[in-house]
């Protein structure tokens, strides 16, 4: 059963990388203009073609910086000007470089215009990623408003367009009123609007930018499901009341003692699936916070845990 699983997780992340690698190797456009190629030159007006084409300009800055932001993810990724980049792919933290004058310091922003979704934005904007006072292009030693957030488009809602901005800063922004996000958890990050940012601290137009596009998948689905089947009780009443979302009560993983990786015992299982089963309404309210079956949910957390 080992091997079984070993064989099927080495497939698994083989057939990953393949996509990967062949995504990385073209970029696309977002409406209008979502599946249409584009060639890979970076000069002003190819930059400048894409962003207006994207609708960047001007449902999130009203000018088109004329450099572009080298973004690079530890999945092996890289962030091109549009190209659809998977959730899975840009969870973690990338690395960021950008060309800069001598002594300046800068301000990143990573944000999503179209929540719940590009025909209707009427949570715009979520801030992914908030840093201020970065010396040159050296993230790490600027001062992080906001910890990096990944990807998570709901169900449904279409490819969302997530956009990195760097504004060159006039001078070190030494009192500011907004609050810190320590985590990539969600609260506090609805609403966000980085034209009023930029205008309440002074930084004028961004000097650089780069985009891609990302949609619902499994990865997304196993997070929800994650994250409600982690909530404490008064969290998960919560919840059920005010979204009449169906939750279920935590479920303790088994700990293999042979492979360190986490199982389910057949009678845990069934046991299990006869609590989430009942809860899964036909026509939910959120079909986003519903997106996924129990299996499922089993199988990604296997994978991410061997």
């Amino acid at each position: 059963m080992l091997i079984h699983y070993s064989i099927t997780i080495v497939l698994v992340v083989s057939l990953i990388e393949r996509i990967e690698s062949n995504r990385r190797s073209v970029s696309w456009r977002a409406p209008g203009g979502f599946g249409r190629r584009l060639s890979n030159n970076n000069n002003d007006s190819s930059i400048e073609a894409v962003v207006i084409g994207n609708g960047i300009v001007p449902d999130v800055v009203d000018s088109v910086p004329n450099q572009l932001i080298k973004i690079s993810y530890p999945s092996g990724v890289g962030v091109d000007l549009g190209n659809e980049l998977t959730p899975f792919s840009v969870r973690n933290q990338p690395s960021i470089e950008w060309s800069i004058e001598p002594e300046a310091y800068y301000t990143l922003v990573m944000t999503d215009p179209d929540v719940p979704s590009r025909k209707d934005p009427t949570n715009a904007e979520v801030k992914h990623w908030l840093v201020i006072n970065i010396p040159g292009n050296q993230v790490s030693k600027g001062e992080s408003l906001a910890a990096y957030r990944g990807s998570g488009p709901p169900l449904g809602s279409g490819l969302h367009r997530y956009v990195f901005l760097v504004y060159k800063q006039p001078t070190l922004i030494i009192n500011h009123s907004e609050p810190v996000i320590p985590t990539p958890a969600r609260e506090g990050r609805l609403g966000f609007k980085v034209r009023e940012f930029a205008r309440k601290y002074h930084l004028g137009e961004p000097v650089a930018i780069n985009f891609y596009l990302a949609q619902y998948d499994d990865y997304v689905g196993w997070m929800r499901a994650q994250s409600a089947l982690t909530q404490k009780p008064s969290d998960i009443e919560t919840t059920i009341v005010t979204t009449t979302v169906p939750t279920t009560t935590p479920l303790p993983p088994v700990k293999s003692q042979r492979s360190g990786g986490i199982r389910f015992g057949t009678k845990r299982r069934n046991a299990a699936l006869k609590t989430w089963t009942p809860k899964m309404p036909d026509k939910p309210k959120f079909p986003q916070m519903v997106c996924i079956n129990y299996d499922r949910y089993l199988e990604i957390q296997n994978e991410l845990n061997n």
